[in-house]
């Protein structure tokens, strides 16, 4: 039997990003800054693919030499020379052949394998059954006995990378690079990652200064409080922003999201607020919500709408964007923007500080402890169900509502679904939980499974959760929610969840914070939920989340052109065979050597 959840299915959604208005709007020194930048961000992203698994690096490598070789329609027609079926090929296109055998076949017949044999054997060594394997310790990345990496490396990781832990590691793993490029082929990204992100870099500095100049100088005027304020619009500061990221395990390292730059560069006090908890807690936080991604990415057909009542659906395909995006707003703005944390600035000890909740503070962050040090693996998503929570309680008061033109019926009718979402996506969560190693594997999930427990725990008829079965026979599940219980059974179980969470979060109460969140985050077959009976259900009708086909950008004269392709495997396969144009083989080369390097810090994969 086939684990649904590592199987994709063979008529995933595939759809263009649209951003041609956008571009078009921009000024010609726009345009070109947005060029170099999207260039630079480009090549910065390979290094996921080493991120990601072993074998990632060489399947980008052997897809993208098949499809270099042979664009899609002559692949297809080899396909169809070698036994293949229109399906089969179709699924080649989209993600990957669901035979081994299959694909080793459309590989040894390629123009890209009768130009380089010997290349194409080795990359098919190095990934081709890798690809397919489901064993326990290959199926995904984490951490423990049955997943890779091993933990202790991590562990260790963890400790260098927050400054605690006096020991010695070789520097082949960790190496301190200078904020600075000094020439074209120094070492920007990580140790050995060499790619050629300084011209475009250049490009960005030349085209954008000026406006930058022009609104330092206004800004200086009634900024106050530079220290916590960098650079605008481009993304992070001059160290860039560090944030927790889903596929990481330990929940506390991130990719870096700032730019390779230098002195050359000054960097203005305007208006982007750095990630850090003291910044966030003072002045705020802020984000970007991406309209086209958004769009595209939560369109779903009616028919295709799961778990939700039939009088409910219309409603909720309605509200569903104008709802998430009061949510994000304020799950962004105030919920990451807000909760101050309890630091020692002394080298006193003394006595608990104040009172919280009718309680004396007694414990609270020392030295150069952070949240995410001392709440480690739990932290982002702890995190980020506090700023669900508050994106949930402020959604009530219509004086917010009435900040994103939302009044009287709508202002209601946007309360009920951002909170039927909530614990619709609640269920749904139960896809990202392993239950062979107890883990979750994407925090913003495991933040809204934690929030259904909750609603579900305030009774009351407030959120309704069955077992079904579809009109197809098989097991299905339906989720209500009670629009009329909301502000008196909702609302004060969300504040005392809410209330809780900040109090621990902020006295560095990690013994309590992991107890009542690792509690909620619980997947059980116990009653009356049935938890992991539901989670069967949920794999059995997940609908796969849509691929984007996102463009590309070429130079022509002064100006840049959009080069747009079709919502199609084909547009795809097209849009990252033009992305490196120049220097594909090169960046090929690299990731390779650095795939072969890291190669001994993934251990044994049996």
């Amino acid at each position: 039997m086939v684990d649904s959840q590592y199987v994709l299915p063979n008529d995933i959604g595939i759809a263009p990003l649209d951003c041609e208005e956008a571009f078009r709007l921009l000024s010609v020194e726009e345009r070109l800054y947005a060029h170099y930048l999207s260039r630079a961000c480009w090549y910065g992203g390979l290094v996921v693919l080493l991120q990601t698994s072993p074998e990632s690096p060489a399947i980008y490598v052997l897809l993208s030499r098949l499809f270099r070789a042979q664009d899609p329609a002559r692949l297809g027609k080899l396909a169809q020379e070698l036994g293949l079926s229109d399906e089969e090929y179709k699924v080649l296109n989209g993600q990957q052949l669901s035979s081994w055998e299959k694909l080793k076949q459309l590989v040894w017949g390629s123009q890209a394998f009768a130009e380089h044999p010997d290349e194409m054997e080795a990359l098919w060594g190095s990934c081709g059954e890798l690809m397919f394997s489901l064993k326990p310790r290959q199926k995904q990345l984490g951490l423990g006995d049955k997943v890779s990496p091993p933990t202790p490396t991590s562990s260790m990781a963890v400790d260098f990378l927050q400054g605690t832990g006096p020991f010695h590691l070789s520097d082949s793993m960790f190496r301190i690079i200078p904020k600075r490029i000094d020439n074209q082929t120094e070492n920007i990204i990580m140790p050995l990652y060499k790619v050629m992100l300084r011209v475009h870099l250049d490009y960005c500095v030349q085209f954008w200064s000026p406006h930058l100049k022009k609104e330092i100088v206004k800004i200086e005027k009634v900024q106050r409080r530079p220290s916590p304020l960098t650079l605008g619009w481009l993304l992070g500061g001059r160290h860039g922003v560090w944030e927790p990221r889903d596929a990481l395990p330990l929940g506390v390292r991130g990719l870096i999201r700032g730019l390779s730059r230098g002195s050359q560069f000054p960097h203005p006090t305007v208006s982007s607020l750095l990630a850090d908890d003291d910044v966030r807690q003072t002045d705020g936080f802020k984000n970007v919500s991406l309209g086209n991604v958004l769009s595209v990415a939560y369109s779903t057909q009616k028919e295709k709408l799961t778990f939700l009542a039939e009088e409910d659906k219309d409603l909720y395909i309605k509200w569903k964007s104008p709802s998430f995006e009061v949510q994000v707003g304020l799950h962004e703005l105030l919920g990451h923007g807000s909760g101050k944390l309890f630091v020692q600035v002394s080298s006193e000890e003394g006595a608990a500080w104040e009172k919280l909740q009718g309680k004396l503070v007694r414990s609270w962050y020392r030295g150069s402890e952070t949240w995410d040090s001392k709440f480690s693996s739990v932290a982002s998503s702890y995190e980020e169900c506090r700023a669900e929570c508050v994106g949930l309680y402020l959604c009530l008061n219509k004086e917010v509502l009435s900040i994103f033109d939302l009044h009287n019926a709508d202002a209601d009718d946007v309360i009920y679904i951002n909170w039927l979402n909530m614990v619709r996506a609640g269920l749904l969560a139960l896809e990202f939980y392993t239950p062979e190693t107890h883990s979750w594997r994407q925090a913003h999930m495991q933040a809204r499974y934690v929030i259904l427990r909750v609603l579900l725990e305030a009774g009351g008829g407030l959120v309704s959760l069955k077992h079904t079965t579809g009109a197809d026979g098989k097991p299905d599940a339906l989720i209500t929610l009670d629009h009329s219980k909301i502000i008196s059974v909702g609302k004060p179980a969300l504040e005392h969840f809410l209330c809780k969470l900040q109090v621990l979060k902020s006295t560095a109460d990690v013994t309590g914070g992991r107890s009542l969140y690792e509690g909620y985050c619980a997947v059980t077959d116990d009653e009356p939920e049935r938890f992991l009976t539901l989670r069967q259900t949920v794999l059995l009708r997940k609908e796969a989340r849509k691929m984007f086909v996102q463009a590309n950008t070429r130079l022509e004269g002064g100006d840049v052109a959009l080069v747009q392709y079709e919502g199609s495997a084909a547009g795809l396969v097209r849009s990252f065979c033009e992305r490196f144009p120049e220097d594909s083989e090169q960046l090929e080369r690299h990731l390779l050597e650095l795939a072969n390097t890291d190669a001994h810090f993934w251990g044994s994969q049996d």
